[in-house]
């Protein structure tokens, strides 16, 4: 099961069996998922789901406040080239009455979906949170870095992602208000016909995750935060070692190629002993650092062999230039 599937599983487990917080869970539920729709002149009210898990904490939720039992359907439908099922969670016009006064909803028609959410009705934390939960769960997406197999969303993902899109505005102005009541500071984008509301950053994420009580989620996304960060160290320290080895390679092929010329041109006797036996020793031990040649000279530093090659370079240079 990949992270993202355990973060949502454990919100579904940890929502509460107080009314008044199945009541905002289902409230968040509605004003994620849920529609309106107009059957024989009567306005019944419905659900729709991809999440089998959170369709059967629906049903089970909304039977233990109210003894209604939903009609259940599944359909397939399409997503660019995958095929996807959902499921329908509909409540007939008694039904859809009881709840809609249950939950505080103005059940006059197909325009209330988007109406904005009055804050002011969930004082209690609680309250709150459940209904960020319902949400979440119901319109929310997430997804994390894939360079690590610990993280293994369906699609490869760019970085730290959240969202929850819904299709008003005033809607997402709302969510946002409530994340910012956590200590949450969220962004709203335009996308299309809906509104985004998303954080891209993985403190924000980890703060929303707290703010849920998903604390075994957040537990596990620090702990991957911290791998990640010490994987990327790692990475660096070892391109910066691979760019001063190529740097090395590169230095000592422009130094043997200059030692060859003069020993071409001029030959070696034409250089004095310190010339001479570093050059011979460049030429021996292609692969040595500077630190390495001087050790094997004796009695050299690492200075005064750079010193010597640049010498034999300039030499190189000035009898590629004599006529």
């Amino acid at each position: 099961m990949s992270f993202i599937s355990e973060a949502r599983k454990e919100m579904i487990e940890l929502i509460s069996s107080e009314k008044c917080c199945v009541k905002a869970f289902l409230f968040g539920v509605y004003k994620g998922s849920g529609y309106i729709a107009l059957r024989k002149n009567q306005w019944w009210l419905g659900f729709r789901f991809t999440d089998e898990e959170l369709l059967n904490k629906c049903f089970d939720l909304i039977h233990s406040i109210t003894d209604i039992e939903p009609t259940i359907t599944g359909e397939t439908g399409f997503g660019g080239r995958n095929t996807f099922q959902s499921f329908i969670l509909e409540l007939d016009c008694l039904q859809s009455k009881i709840i809609a006064e249950l939950l505080s909803i103005d059940f006059q028609g197909v325009s209330d979906i988007d109406k904005q959410i009055e804050i002011d009705n969930f004082q209690s934390e609680c309250c709150r949170k459940a209904l960020l939960k319902g949400l979440f769960l119901s319109a929310g997406t997430m997804s994390l870095p894939t360079d690590s197999k610990d993280i293994s969303p369906d699609k490869k993902s760019g970085g730290y992602y959240l969202e929850i899109k819904v299709y008003s505005e005033q809607l997402a102005m709302d969510i946002a208000c409530l994340l910012k009541s956590f200590g949450i500071p969220a962004k709203i984008r335009n996308r299309r016909m809906s509104f985004s509301v998303y954080l891209k950053d993985s403190e924000l994420i980890s703060d929303f995750l707290a703010a849920t009580g998903a604390y075994n989620s957040l537990f596990k996304l620090q702990e991957l935060i911290v791998l990640r960060s010490m994987k990327n160290d790692t990475n660096r320290g070892l391109n910066c070692n691979l760019a001063n080895i190529n740097r090395s390679i590169g230095a000592a092929a422009t130094q043997s190629k200059a030692i060859k010329l003069i020993i071409e041109k001029k030959g070696l006797d034409s250089l004095d002993q310190e010339l001479r036996q570093t050059a011979l020793a460049r030429l021996d031990y292609p692969e040595f650092t500077l630190a390495e040649l001087a050790s094997h000279l004796g009695n050299v530093s690492k200075s005064c062999i750079n010193h010597r090659l640049r010498k034999l370079i300039a030499l190189s240079e000035s009898l590629i230039t004599e006529k």
